[in-house]
Formats: structure tokens, sequence, C-alpha cells
């Protein structure tokens, strides 16, 4: 008799028990389409896990380097208990680094997030959802992808613009648009293989006729999870208003519906040429206004200095002490370590202006709310100064920073330096919901506030 059970969130991993008499083996499967990654996943979970029987004669225990998993009914042949692999434990199989894996499970604790303060819309949305709500509105979708992801076009009718409609592609086809419209829960890529699978999904998350579908979906996917207030990065609003009055039009009755609060920071272009962002500054500010606009996003991959667009964050700086004290300013600084600075200049940049106006105008004014994405380099003593004064939130996304090869173990994540100073810290999900997974989080979190 066959048993079977999955083992991690993602459902990438499962376990395979074969139970004959009193004997109980065991194997893995892995279900990720590159062979040579399952294969090492695999190998590697077999060199660290073992099969034991315990007090109960009719119990038998997998352990994962002593760690308790499973636990079997020989009698019954039913799973009795389960522990899951994160993402982030199964990305760490993945590349050979089975040291550390899996975590420790032996701090019980009932947290759950109640929030996503760091995440894109354009990557929140599962594929499923994605091609679901496409198929409803019967779009089109580019020959150039399709030939990009190694679909063969000509079995498709192609339409002028040169796009095949959703709704005719097949099911096979269909899975493989799904599998590019993600970074696999097991692989380590590149920012600009993340940045290939936002075009891929652009089709989706940039046509506004969309855009209530996919709002009303993400917040059920919240709601499923426990998360009552997210908060997206999005660039559209800049140059769209139509995406304002969508939000005005739809967030009051799925708020009201699901109990789950959507609110966006506007995002702005790191790269962008600079009379460009002063514009989106200028346009950002207006639409501010609006109670579902609750701040700033700069963002794009990290690949130049803070100060290419100070100006732009001694702009929202001053909007933050004139007019709303509560607009968040977040920069994505920190990610990879490229420019060691971008951290503390997103501080001191923020920090001078709130000085400067304050000399200016001879009186106290509230320091803006700074909020660093990643953070993750460039951590020394100036910056810890900086942000305990400036009352600033970290925002780690654990899971994205291994996807993406910005770190390669747990231990190169200065959580820790940031909570003994009594900075705040939170988790996101950054981007794929189905990669990354909002409940991992908790044993992350456990296991760095006890190292």
């Amino acid at each position: 008799m066959n048993v079977e059970s999955f083992l991690d969130y993602n459902q990438i991993l499962k376990v395979i028990f074969e139970i004959t008499g009193e004997r109980v083996d065991y194997d893995f499967i892995c279900s990720t389409k590159d062979e040579r990654l399952s294969d090492s996943i695999i190998e590697n979970l077999k060199n660290i896990s073992s099969l034991e029987e315990t007090d109960n004669p009719d119990i038998c225990r997998l352990s994962i380097n002593d760690t308790i998993f499973i636990n079997l009914n020989k009698r019954t042949e039913e799973i009795e208990s389960v522990n899951k692999l994160t993402s982030f434990e199964t990305r760490l199989l993945a590349q050979s680094k089975t040291s550390s894996v899996p975590f420790s499970r032996e701090q019980v604790s009932d947290f759950t997030p109640r929030t996503d303060l760091h995440t894109h819309f354009a990557g929140a949305l599962k594929p499923e959802t994605l091609i679901e709500v496409g198929k409803k509105h019967d779009i089109g979708y580019p020959t150039w992808i399709l030939n990009k992801m190694g679909i063969d076009i000509s079995q498709y009718e192609v339409d002028k613009s040169g796009n095949v409609p959703i709704s005719s592609i097949t099911d096979k086809d269909i899975e493989t648009i799904k599998g590019h419209l993600m970074i696999s829960p097991v692989t380590q890529e590149t920012f600009n293989k993340m940045e290939e699978v936002y075009a891929f999904r652009g089709t989706f998350t940039k046509n506004s006729e969309l855009f209530p579908d996919y709002l009303r979906a993400l917040a059920e996917d919240y709601k499923r999870t426990g998360i009552g207030y997210a908060e997206l990065s999005f660039s559209a609003f800049l140059t769209n208003p139509d995406y304002m009055q969508m939000l005005e039009d739809n967030l009051p009755q799925i708020e009201e519906e699901t109990g789950v609060k959507l609110r966006f920071l506007a995002g702005l272009w790191r790269h962008s040429d600079q009379e460009w962002n002063l514009d989106d500054t200028d346009r950002l500010m207006r639409i501010a206004k609006s109670p579902y606009i609750v701040g700033v996003d700069v963002m794009g991959h990290e690949t130049n200095s803070t100060d290419t667009f100070m100006e732009e964050l001694q702009m929202l700086a001053r909007y933050s002490m004139r007019e709303d004290p509560n607009f968040a300013i977040r920069v994505h600084a920190g990610e990879n370590p490229m420019f060691m600075d971008n951290v503390k200049r997103a501080l001191e940049i923020v920090y001078e202006e709130h000085k400067t106006m304050e000399e200016e105008t001879g009186k106290k004014q509230p320091m803006p709310r700074v909020r660093i994405g990643h953070g993750l380099y460039g951590v020394d003593d100036k910056v810890l100064d900086m942000a305990e004064e400036m009352e600033a939130i970290i925002e780690f996304n654990m899971s994205s920073n291994l996807a993406l090869n910005n770190i390669n173990n747990i231990s190169e994540i200065p959580i820790k330096k940031y909570i003994d100073r009594g900075i705040d810290v939170v988790l996101g999900t950054d981007v794929d919901m189905v990669c990354i997974q909002l409940l991992e989080g908790k044993k992350l979190y456990l296991l760095l506030l006890q190292d």
C-alpha cells in the first residue's frame, strides 16, 4: 500500500511511503520540470532524512536532520502529523545547502501574519489568476512572448496585432505559459530573469480592463491567508487616471465583502530620466490625497546610487511634512551590494531635508515616515543610529532575496542588528504568492530571534 504526503507549501515535493506488512519504505518525488534540480533535491533529502520507529509500535517517523516532519500510522495508513518545508528551505536544498535545512520546528507559535506591507501588484497575482481573468475578458496574448516560451504558434490564428486569443490556447500550452509567469520555488535567478517574468505578465497586469477583477482576486487570496491589510506598489496611477477611478469604484465593495483593505504605493522608477521622475513626483503628490494611495515606492534594479533621485526624495519629504505625516516614503535600498551606501543615503537625504525645513520654518516638523525595502547591505552603526532616531521601518523579503540570488544563506540577513536596536522590521512577500507563501515567514522570524 502506498501513502503519500506533500512535504512543502508549493507542492513541489512529495514523500511516498510504501507499507508492506510491518515494513515501511519511503521515497521522494519532486515535480519541478528541471530534471537536474529535481534529482538534486531528492538526493539531498535522502542524505539528511531518516525513517525511525517510535515508542508506539503503530507509528513510524520521518525526520530531516533530526527534525520531525511526518508521523505515519502503519496500522491505519494515515498521516497523523506533518511539518512542511518552506520555499526558502526548498531553494536551499536545490542548491545543495543542506547543513541548516530544515530550520528548527521546536518553538511553536500562534503567530499569524495580518499584513503584507511589501509586495508589487504586477508580481503578487498567481499565474492561474492572471490567465483565468484574461480568459474571462478574451484578451489576446502576443506571439513574440509565445515564441520566446517555446510555444508553436502555427497551430493558432493570429490577429492583426500579432496576438493569439488566450481562450484558444490549448491546456498544454497554458501550462507552459503558467510556468513562465513565475519564478520557480526551487531556483535562484537573476533580477533580469525576474524582469522577463514581469514582461510576460505585462499583457495581463497592464491591461486596465482587467484591473478590477485582479483587485478582487488579490483581496480574496489575502483573505484566505488571514491577511487583512496589504500595500502594493504600482506605477500606472501616475500615467493613467482611469486606475484611480477604478480604485474608488471597486475597493469599497471589495473591502466590505472580503474584510481586506488594499492600499497602494505609487511607484517611481529609480532609473527614469530625472525630468520625467520629477514630473511623476508632481503627479504623485496630487493623487496622494486619495485614501487608497498611502505613499511612494522608489523601485527597480538597484544598480545606481540613491543620490540619483535625491531631488525627488527631498520633494517627497517636504510633501510629507507639509501635507501628510502618514505618507510613506519607501526606497528599495540595500537589496544587493552594488552601492553599499544606498540605505544610508536614503535615510540621510530625508533626515537632512527634515532638519532644513525646521530651520526654515523655525518650527518642529514631523519626521517623514521612511521605509527601507530590503536593507540587507551597508548596515553599519551610522545606519542603525539614523534608522532608530527616525523611527524608520525595515522591510525584509527573505524568500525573494534568496530567489534573486542576493543572499545564499539565512545568516546573511541582518534582521537581528535592527531588532537589537529597537528598530521596527516587517516581513513581506515582495512578489509571487505562489513562490513565496505568506505563512512561511513565522518560522524564519522565530529562528532569527533565537540566534
